[in-house]
């Protein structure tokens, strides 16, 4: 899915385990915009093009919103 795709979208992971953060990996290295939406640091931080810090619940229906426009 990741090949297919323009950008990853992380939500509410830290990225601790591998297996999360080999998708933010891979998506750095093929030059793809990483954005993240979390509560607290992720090990992904310094690759993301765009980082949201807040609750899901929060942060998500007021993205949902703004896309739809």
């Amino acid at each position: 899915m990741l090949d297919s795709a323009g950008v990853l979208l992380v939500v509410g992971s830290s990225l601790a385990i591998f297996s999360g953060l080999r998708f933010v990996s891979q998506a750095a290295r093929e030059n793809k915009p990483v954005a993240i939406v979390n509560q607290g640091e992720t090990r992904g931080d310094g690759v993301a093009a765009v980082r949201i810090e807040g609750r899901l619940g929060d942060v998500l229906p007021s993205l949902v919103q703004a896309l739809e426009q």
